[in-house]
């Protein structure tokens, strides 16, 4: 008689993760540019550990029409400092994404996940709370971390590769930002601006496409809907960063004023 096949979970930080107005980009864009956005995303958002047994501090990820899982499993044993790392590849994905105009919503949490790259399966009570936190919770175009996360951090010192909690919550403290609602979620324009601004020689270029972006898809948006909504959300996200993080002669042509909202 055959032994049972075993399918043990394993305790990950997972990422749930949904592209903004999909059916608006199938709709408006070409099957090569979308295909483009969907590898873009699956490849950042997997760091390109697809194959492989995935080792604690290593992440991989599943596609699936427009929507990625993302599974970073963790070991109590091995001090990876994993919080960190998973944030700051997720600010990597929305930056790139957000100056394609395209936009991201999800879920981070921890938890128990099974996750076969070969078989392609994958199941668990952390990825239902990670789709939770993506449906019911992020509600704009922004990924909220779990509060059992950040408890999480503070407790389990292997989640901060061997540092204490001041110090890499002085590091984390400058990926995440806390909403209005409480939650923390990805402050992709600050945590993105260092490593840009290397890349491109300065951040003004990817704020004035970033301007564009939310202008074109507020735009496209017509009447005041839910989709609109989510799109003011992300308007005040940029201003709030413009004013507080660019100096006082770059705002005219960096925030969008009001004309452009109500449109």
């Amino acid at each position: 008689m055959p032994a049972t096949q075993s399918f043990p979970y394993r305790r990950a930080i997972v990422t749930f993760i949904d592209i903004l107005g999909f059916r608006e980009i199938v709709a408006q864009r070409s099957s090569d540019e979308i295909g483009e956005i969907l590898e873009q995303l699956r490849g950042i958002a997997s760091d390109g550990n697809e194959g492989v047994v995935l080792e604690a501090g290593l992440a991989a990820s599943l596609a699936f029409s427009d929507s990625v899982v993302r599974v970073c499993p963790v070991d109590t044993q091995r001090k990876t400092g994993a919080v960190f790392y998973e944030l700051l590849s997720l600010v990597f994905a929305q930056a790139h994404l957000a100056a394609r105009g395209v936009f991201l919503r999800g879920g981070v949490t921890i938890g128990n996940i099974f996750f076969d790259q070969e078989t392609k399966m994958i199941y668990g009570p952390a990825l239902v709370k990670a789709y939770d936190l993506e449906s019911n919770f992020a509600i704009y175009p922004r990924i909220v971390l779990d509060p059992e996360l950040i408890k999480a951090h503070r407790l389990e010192p292997a989640l901060r590769g061997g540092h204490t909690v001041s110090q890499d919550w002085a590091e984390i403290s400058k990926l995440i930002k806390r909403g209005d609602d409480r939650l923390y979620f990805i402050d992709y324009l600050r945590g993105s601006q260092e490593d840009i601004e290397a890349e491109e020689g300065e951040f003004g270029g990817f704020l004035s496409r970033h301007r564009e972006n939310i202008v074109h898809a507020l735009s496209a948006s017509k009447g005041f809907s839910g989709p609109k909504q989510k799109y003011f959300w992300l308007s005040n996200y940029h201003n709030e960063f413009v004013r507080n993080e660019t100096p006082q002669t770059s705002h005219d042509e960096l925030l969008i004023n009001e004309p452009d909202l109500g449109k």
